[in-house]
This record gives structure tokens, C-alpha cells and sequence, in this order.
């Protein structure tokens, strides 16, 4: 059995890579956090046949790191880098750009230790797949048998059912079990779409039961946010992330249409435990529906056109949501991340907007809104310095996705009050956004004075 070291910082991709190099190829699979945690191993253990390894985890060059410890003491092993690595490379050494192509990492894998192709072509897919635990909190009874994974050995695990298909739970027990630092259940890969249907059902039951505007309806939009961005991502745009989807963008043009106490929401928005991106993601499309109405922007369409893009701009960076928070070319080489990360952040304006071409039902001009929504017009960096020349409702988008922004990270960091909206000035020239900017004010000024009376 071929001995493989796995060195992936990313839970789900690690336990994707992990299940796959077991259940496809037979091998034995050892996961280590770092190059030096690696090495050290292989001090102990002369037998490994292959290393998989990110090329930067947190500050430490790994990819590097390998390559001059294998090279220079003659270590008989092969090296797969994931991520974008610009040296020369012999032919002990494979990179795979593109980290996320966990497919080409196995097909790669097979090909380095000789594992007949027609494994793969043939292969069965993996009799379990891991469910973010989460995904089973707003839920209260599964549509499929559900599993906890235990390791047996080094190289086996085995599956214990732990709720059958359609026993009840609480939350109670759910949360039980995060505190003792469970962080997915398992279900059978055929029941993956049934079950992703299922959560969607009950999702779409208890945002109809609920008050518009409650706390627990708040909370409840804030799961459906979380998973239908993960499902969405992973699945595409199926039946049941199409339901999920157009169940939020409905509860968000109903606030619009019957909330009169705007302010009142978006402070209980603010003040939720939920996570950053569903707050961003909620406020800015209260704000520019509110905008749009005040400026008279093609009203209906423009609404629902900013409710989409509000919910998907961020997407992927969905197992990020720090790096949402990055809103200049500054600001992301301050942060001083792995080449594969850096590429993430300063290209998921433009990711989104092809992905969202994939849902038939988009309304129209949703791909530049999101595309755009940094201010880069090819949806790739950051640049507000020619705001001006996009459309109307971009220019709109744009300047409350920053006024958001800025309210939340003053929530989160505190500090002194100040003026957030000279700020907004401060970031954007051009008369149709400062316009703009006037009458995001008018709207914060409508909110409060409907608030006094």
C-alpha cells in the first residue's frame, strides 16, 4: 500500500483529497500541518511514496521547503504542489495550479505511483461524503441515514449511524456535539442532492412560519445564506439551491416592500449573531432597494437585480469571509497571502458574474453588477477610481457595499465614532456617485426621522 503525506490547511478540501486518495486508489494517507511537520516524519519513515502539499501555508514556503529536502538528501518520493508555483520544475516535482482540481490531484496521484488508469476510469464514487455540521441546526429531522466518522488505524475508518432517516433531533444535541469539536457528519454520496432538497424544504417551511424581521427570522435567512452559498458552489444551480435562492430573494423584496422601520432592521442586522457575509450580504441589498426606490432606478427589476448580487458577490469566498472584507489592491498585499488565495480574492467579482450566467432565471444585468462590484470593470482588483463610468445601478451597489463595509468593521474593531458616510466621499469622485452618495443620505435620513415618528 503506496504511504502518501497530505499537507492541505483547507478542512473540506483536505477531507476531499483524503477520501478519495482512500477510497480510489487504496493508499495510505497521513495528514501533517506544515513542510517541517513533514519532514519531520520522514526522518522516521523512509517508505513514503508521495507528498501533496500546498505551496504556501500561512508564512511558511512549504513547496520550497520539500523540494530542498528531498533534492538535497536523494529522498526517493514524488511531490505534488497545489497552487501557483513559478520555479523550474524536474520530474519528481508536479504543480497543479489550479489547488481546487481535486480530480487532477488523484488522476496525478495514480499516474506518479502507477495505478492502472482504468481504476479510475471504473471507480465507484466514495460510499460516504462529509456535511458540514452546521447545515443541521436550522434542521429538524434528515431525510437520510446520518453518520459520525471514527478512525480505526492509520489508513481505515469506520462509520457509526447517528440519526436514522427521518428520526427527529434537537439542536440541542447537534450543538452537543460541536462542542466536542465534531465539525461534519457523513452521508451516503447518493443521497447528497435528497438531502441538499430536504434542508431546502425546511428552510423554505420555517422562513415562511416566521415573523419578517424577527430575530429568528434573521438567524434563519443567515443559515439559508451560508447553504445555499456552499451548495451553490459545490453543486451548481440545482432544484433545490434554485428553491433556497429564490426563497431569500423573496423574503428580502418583501422587507423592502412591507418594513417600514428599515432602520430598525438593518441595527438588529448589525447586532445578530451571524456571520460577516450574511450581515454584508442583507444590508447592502436593503440599502441600494432603498436607494434604487428613491432614486426611481427602474424600480422592481433594479431591486431584485441588487437583492442577487447581494447575495452572491462574495461566493467564493465563501470558506474566506475575512478576505470579503478586503476592499483595495492595498489592502490585499498587506495581507500577504499563498499565491492561490491572493488569486481567489482578486478575481471573485469576475468569478461571480460568470457563475451566476449558469442560473437561467438571473435577472438581466446581474453578471455586470456583480462583476463590477468592486469598481474593476473586468471584475478583476479593486479600483474606485473611475467609478463614473459604469451604469447607474453599479455605481449604486458599489457605494453601499462600501458604506456596509465600513459600518460592520467599526462594529468588530470599535474604536472612536466617526462619520462613515465623509468617509464614502472621501473614496469616490464623479457627479453621478456623489449624487448617489446624496441620496444613500437621504435614505439614512428617511430611516431615521420614520424611526423618531
Amino acid at each position: 500500500m503506496s504511504q502518501i503525506i497530505l499537507i492541505e490547511p483547507n478542512d473540506n478540501l483536505r477531507e476531499i483529497l483524503s477520501l478519495n486518495l482512500q477510497t480510489y486508489l487504496g493508499c495510505s494517507v497521513i495528514i501533517r500541518d506544515s513542510a517541517e511537520d513533514a519532514i519531520e516524519l520522514m526522518l522516521l519513515l523512509p517508505e513514503i511514496d508521495l507528498i501533496i502539499s500546498r505551496n504556501i501555508i500561512s508564512n511558511e514556503n512549504s513547496a520550497e521547503i520539500l523540494i530542498k529536502y528531498i533534492s538535497e538528501n536523494d529522498y526517493g518520493c514524488n511531490l505534488i504542489i497545489l497552487g501557483e508555483f513559478r520555479h523550474h520544475l524536474d520530474s519528481h516535482f508536479v504543480n497543479i495550479k489550479n489547488h481546487l482540481d481535486w480530480e487532477e490531484t488523484i488522476a496525478t496521484t495514480a499516474r506518479l505511483l502507477s495505478i492502472d488508469e482504468n481504476l479510475l476510469k471504473n471507480k465507484i464514487e466514495p460510499e460516504f461524503i462529509p456535511i458540514p455540521i452546521d447545515y443541521f441546526l436550522p434542521i429538524k429531522h434528515s431525510a437520510c441515514d446520518v453518520f459520525i466518522r471514527i478512525k480505526k488505524s492509520v489508513d481505515q475508518f469506520q462509520y457509526v449511524k447517528r440519526i436514522h432517516s427521518g428520526d427527529n433531533f434537537s439542536k440541542a444535541m447537534i450543538l452537543k456535539y460541536i462542542d466536542q469539536g465534531l465539525r461534519h457528519f457523513y452521508i451516503s454520496k447518493e443521497d447528497h442532492i435528497h438531502f441538499t432538497n430536504h434542508v431546502s424544504d425546511q428552510l423554505i417551511n420555517k422562513l415562511e412560519q416566521e415573523h419578517v424581521g424577527s430575530d429568528d427570522h434573521l438567524k434563519l435567512l443567515a443559515d439559508a445564506h451560508h447553504i445555499t452559498l456552499n451548495e451553490v458552489k459545490l453543486l451548481g444551480f440545482n432544484s433545490a439551491t434554485v428553491q433556497l435562492t429564490d426563497a431569500i430573494i423573496s423574503d428580502i423584496e418583501k422587507i423592502l416592500d412591507t418594513t417600514p422601520e428599515i432602520s430598525k432592521l438593518l441595527k438588529k442586522i448589525v447586532n445578530t449573531k451571524t456571520n460577516y457575509l450574511y450581515q454584508h450580504s442583507h444590508m447592502t441589498s436593503l440599502l441600494a432597494g432603498e436607494i434604487v426606490k428613491h432614486m426611481n432606478v427602474d424600480n422592481s427589476h433594479h431591486v431584485r437585480v441588487v437583492a442577487f448580487a447581494s447575495l452572491f458577490k462574495d461566493i467564493f469566498l465563501v470558506d474566506h469571509p475575512e478576505l470579503a472584507k478586503i476592499s483595495s489592491f492595498s489592502e490585499l498585499e498587506d495581507q500577504d497571502l499563498p499565491d492561490e488565495d491572493w488569486e481567489l480574492v482578486f478575481n471573485h467579482a469576475h468569478d461571480a458574474s460568470i457563475l451566476i450566467n449558469k442560473y437561467k432565471d438571473a435577472p438581466e444585468g446581474i453578471d455586470e453588477v456583480l462583476k463590477t462590484h468592486h469598481g474593476s470593470q473586468n471584475g478583476k482588483g479593486y479600483s474606485m477610481a473611475h467609478v463614473e463610468r459604469l451604469g447607474t445601478l453599479e455605481q449604486i451597489f458599489i457605494v453601499c457595499c462600501e458604506f456596509v463595509r465600513e459600518i460592520l468593521i467599526f462594529k468588530e474593531k470599535g474604536g472612536m465614532p466617526k462619520p462613515v458616510i465623509k468617509t464614502i466621499y472621501e473614496k469616490f469622485q464623479g457627479e453621478e456617485v456623489i449624487q448617489i452618495i446624496k441620496a444613500l443620505e437621504k435614505v439614512l435620513l428617511n430611516l431615521q426621522t420614520t424611526k423618531k415618528a
